[in-house]
């Protein structure tokens, strides 16, 4: 598909989503697992080359969890803005009996809406992003009140842009259009984990497989037409603790 105008390419390139589709398995991201807590509740920051975003997110569930979420991302060089929703599924499987090593498949899907009438285009944009995610995780360290939990994961993403013209440009007969693209997501970091409640979790994540946006293929991630490499800081908040009688079961032994 072409588009006209070298700066409506550029337009449209740089407006995929900032936030990657971070399918959340809990303990492969670095929070307590759900199986020791019923539900998670976190903030999320990261940072690319010229675009920051914020995500807030909430996850209910045991060895199979389910999550929600909601952001907002912003390109200060473009002065553009995008709001974010996701939807995942996932399950954490522990290997072994003494639960210090985690296999977490997961998938998720996002939609970003916006911007709209970007760079006077009078257009509107549509990103839907679904990602199937392997991740791992080990605990090295685990004392009374102390955890250190060591994550990373690699996902596969599918992305698809649609965009179509809004107002005077609908009423002059321009076309919209789209494209779809796939690309992968490799993220990792060691998390501070407190009481099994309180997760501080700085992240790194590095695309790979991306095209260089140009005018007829501008299926890329907002921030990432160039592969800029992202990094993140988040803070979880986990509560609903499951009874049990058991000092097999308690998490921190």
């Amino acid at each position: 598909m072409s588009v006209s105008r070298p700066w409506a390419a550029l337009a449209v390139a740089s407006s995929a989503i900032l936030l990657p589709p971070r399918t959340r398995a809990q303990v492969c991201d670095g929070y307590a697992s759900l199986r020791d807590r019923h539900f998670l509740v976190a903030a999320s920051f990261a940072s690319y080359s010229y675009a920051k975003s914020l995500e807030g997110s909430f996850a209910a569930g045991g060895v199979l969890y389910a999550s929600a979420a909601a952001g907002w991302t912003h390109d200060a060089e473009l002065d553009a803005s995008t709001a974010d929703l996701r939807a995942a599924v996932g399950a954490d499987l522990a290997v072994g009996l003494t639960r210090r090593v985690f296999l977490c498949p997961a998938a998720s899907v996002s939609v970003s809406l916006g911007p709209y009438n970007f760079l006077a285009e009078q257009q509107d944009y549509r990103y839907v992003d679904r990602a199937i995610r392997m991740g791992l995780a080990a605990i090295p360290i685990r004392t009374g009140h102390l955890a250190l939990i060591a994550f990373g994961g690699l996902s596969l993403s599918r992305l698809t842009v649609i965009y179509w013209p809004t107002g005077l440009s609908r009423a002059l007969d321009a076309e919209g259009g789209g494209g779809t693209g796939t690309y992968w997501l490799a993220s990792g970091g060691v998390a501070v984990l407190l009481d099994d409640v309180l997760a501080l979790r700085p992240t790194i994540t590095v695309p790979f497989g991306l095209r260089p946006a140009g005018l007829n293929d501008f299926v890329v991630p907002f921030g990432r037409e160039n592969n800029e490499v992202s990094l993140g800081i988040s803070i979880g908040v986990s509560f609903g603790r499951r009874r049990s009688t058991s000092r097999a079961a308690d998490p921190r032994r």
